[in-house]
């Protein structure tokens, strides 16, 4: 705590993910409230170790595309 220069309660939520961090097993992180892209990307994550972490394994690129959300693969 002596790093931080000042800590204000009740500002953690789903939207402020990066504020607090802490390791999880995927299958209690999905379980949190969290932004939807987060929650994609941690089943991508699933996918890709099912899949023995392989090069050859699609690889996703998520982006936003005339206010759409879009999935495309590499």
């Amino acid at each position: 705590m002596a790093t931080i220069a000042r800590r204000e309660d009740g500002f953690v939520g789903p939207d402020k993910e990066l504020v607090e961090l802490v390791w999880l097993p995927l299958n209690e992180a999905r379980k949190l409230d969290m932004p939807g892209i987060t929650a994609v990307v941690l089943e991508e994550l699933q996918d890709r170790i099912a899949a023995d972490m392989s090069y050859d394994h699609p690889v996703p690129l998520y982006r936003m595309l005339n206010k759409r959300f879009v999935r495309e693969i590499l």
